[in-house]
């Protein structure tokens, strides 16, 4: 829980650093650039509010043509990484509409939404529940993705909260085995697959193999925002473990 907290502090702050900074290796540099960052963090923070707003104004029309899933699950999408009750508040909305429409991928989609928000949250054992109420076997692409990247953030999760053994041992190799999982059905030499083997390097205490996978991550995932954020918050975990 305490790395989750951590983690969403470091992806506020790190959102906008470029991938120059990091690969400059100068620390002066990074803090520079992390103070650049802080201080345009009002702007990023706007630009959220302005995109929320929009999704709430067109929720009417949304729900006249038929697309109130979208825009719910546009909405969980702008809270997932920063305001996680915001972001179950609408994963649980996008549940009730698909249950609705009786729509089986949806119900999937909008579960693996909760699963991920109650994990971010750090609630782990209804996040647990929720993930066993998925059928597997129905699911593919995306939703078989964030399927895998669920499990293996919860006994990832459940590792660092419990940090005892066995049980940290045996956390963190159901953890991997998910993330190999999830690597397996991931082409390779994508922004994904290197987002993965840098995580598990991290996991294997192998820090400078896992920012040269990362640099990848970096040059590859072209304007993903997301993704930049994600990954430059694990890279500043390697340089400060």
């Amino acid at each position: 829980m305490k790395r989750n907290i951590c983690s969403s502090i470091l992806l506020f702050i790190l959102f906008h650093l470029p991938y120059s900074v990091w690969a400059a290796g100068g620390v002066d540099h990074q803090l520079r650039s992390l103070d650049e960052s802080l201080a345009r963090r009002d702007v990023y923070e706007q630009e959220r509010v302005k995109r929320i707003k929009s999704l709430h104004e067109m929720m009417p029309l949304a729900k006249q043509q038929g697309k109130e899933f979208d825009q719910l699950y546009g909405l969980y999408n702008e809270y997932k990484s920063y305001c996680y009750d915001s972001a179950r508040h609408y994963a649980y909305a996008c549940l009730e509409v698909a249950e609705l429409e009786k729509n089986a991928d949806r119900v999937a989609k909008a579960k693996n939404a909760i699963a991920f928000s109650l994990i971010s949250a750090g609630i782990l054992s209804e996040a647990h529940e929720v993930l066993l109420t998925i059928d597997r076997k129905r699911l593919e692409g995306e939703q078989l993705n964030d399927y895998f990247d669920n499990y293996s953030k919860l006994w990832r999760s459940m590792a660092d909260y419990v940090r005892e053994e066995p049980f940290y041992t045996k956390y963190i190799t159901q953890s991997n085995a998910y993330l190999d999982s999830l690597k397996q059905i991931t082409p390779e030499n994508t922004a994904l697959w290197w987002s993965l083997t840098g995580s598990h390097q991290m996991r294997d205490h192998q820090y400078e193999d896992a920012l040269r996978s990362f640099e990848k991550v970096l040059e590859l995932c072209g304007d993903d925002k997301r993704q930049k954020a994600m990954t430059t918050a694990e890279m500043a975990w390697a340089y400060v473990t």
